[in-house]
């Protein structure tokens, strides 16, 4: 894992400035406009062999900045700020300003940087030269770990500058030591749950990973301000890799103990595997896990260890707890930067900023279910403990249990028993609202059935016979089954007895749902088809039911009358639809709810509605009566031992014979 790079940092490797063969030209307007950052000077400098890069050089060397110094900047204190990882000297005309460690001679080197900016005063104007002996032997590691090889140069005004910079310093301490503080914080409280309980080792492992992300964060932000020699910060780097892998692989093994998980074989493989990526990094710190000295094999490994924790918690096809959305938040944190630099994936959230968040989240998230986890297996030993203390008693009050465990089932008896009797009043109640008797219309035979799957059903049927003749018919199917069904079909049934007598079925079903609505029953509804037979037409009109079908005497064949609309009492003005068909000598009518087609099997196979219509193609020829019993006996078989699932309810209508 790595820290943001710091503020300074960024400001010195912006472009430089457009290189020219002439003298730098200073004034005081010039340096006004970088006040605080300084004026980064242009890195091309003079060589004995000619112009080169500072920004690259290797050194040792000479290298020569020429000026102009307009007369604005006589005697103005200035600030030069030189940045590099190196050895080196300062001069302004021959004469040496500072020097940051020994340059080296013969390849010997006593590197030291320094970031604050250095007093600088002009005392005439005119021409000047600026020059910078320079050497970094450790350049080639350095390129290797991430960080610049040659140096660059800022001038600015002296105050500004300082005050800038104690700036940075300040607010990098006070975030270097408050961050990483906060994890040794939440360390060291885990270590101590550990040792009041070694058996929750998870909080050991979380310790462990806090610890070692503290660690990074302390050592690796703003880590060019706080460390004058390179070789530090090429420590720093090498140890990035060994740090990572015991982060990663310590936190899988936390994953194991917070589920209560063996430790899989494969684990001590892949541990075995990162003691030897961490030796190599520490000895070739390129095997790094962030740009740009990461290796592909590292990312690699960094991905299946990743992998192995999302396969872990997949595992437990369990709803995602608080732990196991910190922890896909943490892999997503470390997995998104590494996609990024292997090129799988484009950079749309900063890469710095991003990890960090995620990071911290995690941190606060897994504490708060470690506590709560502790918590919990403190309260679960006070309930063990009251338990104890309650067996203990209950020999002494052994009597007294017994004797009011013997009221208290006279008491579940009483109301068991006054259960079923409502029960049973409310099954004669419905069964009461039901026709008494099949209407006797010299055209048409009726007949009908219905099975509820519960004490009270939510099917429904009723007829209503016209004095001119016209018969109606009602076929429903409440939500549910149960007393809340019951409670439906009551209220359809009076509404069917108030309204029945329209001719116009379409003004029945929209006069019923908008009276349906207003009852406000909460999500009970009814599904209803009206049928209207006069002198051999049939009207039909559906609420969401199953097809009306229609044998054809004729042609022994089934036909499907199907309307689409939705069950009453769900919305006011829906557009219900309505059809006509004529009926001859001999054909048959079948009105059902949907319990038969949608019936199920032991092996949980329905019979489906193309069934039902073959099954009724089969008898259609018969009585009413007779089809009836082929329908229910149709049901009984395909259910065999299954409990029936939904009501049941058939109603026949046969032209008679002319």
């Amino acid at each position: 894992m790595r820290c943001c790079l710091p503020l300074l940092l960024l400001f010195l490797l912006l472009p430089a400035q457009a290189q020219s063969p002439q003298p730098f030209a200073l004034d005081a307007a010039r340096l006004d406009t970088t006040a605080t950052t300084g004026l980064l000077l242009p890195t091309t400098w003079e060589t004995p062999a000619g112009s080169v890069e500072a920004s690259q050089a290797h050194g040792p060397g000479w290298f020569t900045l020429p000026l102009t110094v307009d007369s604005s900047l006589i005697g103005v204190p200035l600030g030069l700020r030189l940045q590099h990882y190196g050895a080196a000297e300062i001069y302004l005309n021959d004469a040496l300003l500072h020097r940051y460690g020994v340059v080296g001679e013969a390849g010997v080197e006593q590197p030291a940087t320094h970031t604050a900016p250095l007093p600088l005063v002009f005392s005439a104007p005119g021409r000047h030269a600026l020059r910078v002996r320079y050497s970094n032997a450790a350049a080639e590691e350095l390129t290797a770990v991430g960080y610049a090889t040659g140096f660059t140069a800022r001038l600015g005004h002296l105050a500004p500058m300082q005050a800038a910079h104690a700036a940075l310093l300040r607010s990098a301490t006070a975030i270097q030591f408050g961050l990483a503080g906060m994890y040794v914080v939440f360390a060291v409280l885990h270590l101590f749950l550990f040792a009041f309980y070694p058996q929750r080792r998870e909080n050991l492992y979380f310790a462990v990973v806090a610890i070692c992300i503290g660690l990074v964060l302390f050592n690796n932000f703003h880590e060019a301000l706080f460390y004058d020699s390179p070789n530090a910060l090429i420590l720093i780097r090498r140890g990035w890799a060994p740090l990572t892998l015991l982060t990663v692989l310590t936190l899988l093994r936390q994953i194991y103990a917070v589920y209560a998980l063996p430790t899989p074989r494969h684990y001590w493989v892949l541990v075995g595997i990162g003691v030897g990526l961490a030796l190599y990094g520490w000895f070739h710190p390129t095997l790094g896990w962030w740009p740009p000295g990461g290796r592909m094999y590292a990312y690699a490994y960094a991905l299946v260890i990743e992998a192995e924790m999302l396969r872990t918690l997949l595992a437990r096809r369990q709803r995602p707890d608080l732990f196991a959305l910190s922890v896909g938040a943490l892999i997503l944190a470390y997995s998104y930067p590494m996609l990024v630099v292997t090129g799988l994936l484009p950079p749309f959230i900063d890469l710095l900023l991003f990890p960090n968040v995620i990071i911290l989240g995690w941190l606060i998230t897994t504490s708060l279910y470690l506590s709560r986890g502790f918590a919990q297996t403190n309260a679960a030993l006070q309930k063990q403990l009251a338990e104890v203390t309650r067996l203990s008693e209950e020999k002494l009050a052994q009597e007294r249990a017994l004797r009011a465990q013997e009221i208290e089932q006279q008491r579940m008896a009483t109301e068991y028993e006054q259960k079923l009797k409502e029960l049973e009043e409310a099954r004669e109640l419905q069964l009461s609202l039901l026709p008494k008797e099949m209407p006797d219309h010299p055209e048409v035979e009726l007949a009908a059935y219905m099975q509820t799957a519960t004490e009270v059903g939510g099917d429904y049927y009723d007829f209503a016979w016209d004095e001119d003749g016209a018969l109606t018919l009602a076929v429903g199917d409440a939500t549910g089954h149960g007393m809340k069904a019951g409670t439906m079909v009551i209220a359809t049934k009076s509404l069917f007895n108030l309204l029945g007598g329209d001719r116009s079925l379409l003004k029945i079903l929209g006069r019923t749902t908008r009276a349906l609505k207003q009852l406000n029953m909460r999500q009970l509804y009814m599904a209803l088809t009206l049928a209207r037979y006069e002198r051999g037409q049939l009207h039909l009109a559906t609420a969401g039911m199953p097809p009306t079908l229609i044998y054809r005497a004729a042609t022994r064949t089934v036909e499907a009358v199907e309307l689409k609309g939705m069950p009453l009492g769900s919305f006011v003005n829906f557009p219900y639809q309505d059809a006509s068909v004529t009926l001859t000598s001999g054909d048959t009518v079948l009105f059902m709810s949907d319990g038969l087609p949608e019936l199920f099997n032991e092996a949980g196979d329905m019979l489906g509605y193309d069934t039902a219509r073959t099954h009724f193609a089969e008898v259609g020829d018969r009585p009413p009566a007779a089809i009836l019993e082929h329908l229910v006996e149709t049901a009984r078989t395909w259910r065999g031992t299954r409990p029936q699932d939904d009501d049941m309810t058939f109603v026949v209508m046969q032209v008679r014979e002319a």
